[in-house]
């Protein structure tokens, strides 16, 4: 280790999914396996908590509180969770 550093919370996603195809599980009836393709690597700034893992050293990030964000435009994913549970109970958001 090179050392230690105060960090941020990267965001950047440092290899993001290309494409997914579903392979299907043989002896298994409408079982499968996911095989996923992943694009190139993308190098995280050196002051995120990823970027200074991968230059060797410690990261060190405080963590506040984390809180609800409103739904993103996210209808397909709430509908997706509804035919497989049921509806909402809808708290807040």
């Amino acid at each position: 280790m090179k050392g230690w550093r105060r960090t941020d919370i990267g965001h950047v996603v440092t290899r993001a999914m290309a494409g997914a195809e579903l392979e299907p599980k043989e002896g298994h009836d409408g079982a499968f396996y996911v095989r996923m393709t992943y694009g190139d690597t993308i190098q995280m700034p050196g002051d995120t908590d990823g970027g200074a893992v991968e230059n060797g050293e410690v990261a060190i990030t405080y963590i506040g509180r984390f809180n609800d964000v409103p739904s993103q435009g996210s209808a397909a994913v709430n509908n997706a969770l509804t035919s497989l549970v049921g509806e909402a109970n809808t708290l807040h958001s």
